[in-house]
């Protein structure tokens, strides 16, 4: 009678996946429409990118000027909130960071 398979074991990660949603808020600092490029040149963040205090990570338009929002600390974004063009108010929650 042949032995029964042991089911295979994940793979244990050097590093867990930060949790959905789960970090440092990045809040909005005026009312405006969310923009995560400023033009069609720079390439928009998205969950799961590592980003550095001090990185740009979106812009809040505003009588039409582009106000750049800049991470206050390092980690990976784990929530990106609104979509291009949505309205946000001041202290909207635009990101999560952890």
């Amino acid at each position: 009678m042949a032995a029964p398979e042991k089911a295979a074991q994940p793979a244990a990660s050097a590093a867990p996946a930060p949790a959905a949603g789960a970090g440092n808020e990045v809040l909005s600092p005026l009312e405006g429409k969310f923009f995560l490029v400023k033009n069609a040149s720079e390439t928009p963040l998205k969950v799961g990118d590592v980003v550095k205090e001090g990185d740009v990570l979106c812009y809040v338009e505003a009588m039409k000027t582009y106000n750049a929002v800049r991470s206050e600390f390092s980690g990976t974004i784990t929530s990106i909130n609104y979509a291009g063009g949505d309205t946000v108010s001041e202290d909207d929650v635009l990101m999560t960071i952890q």
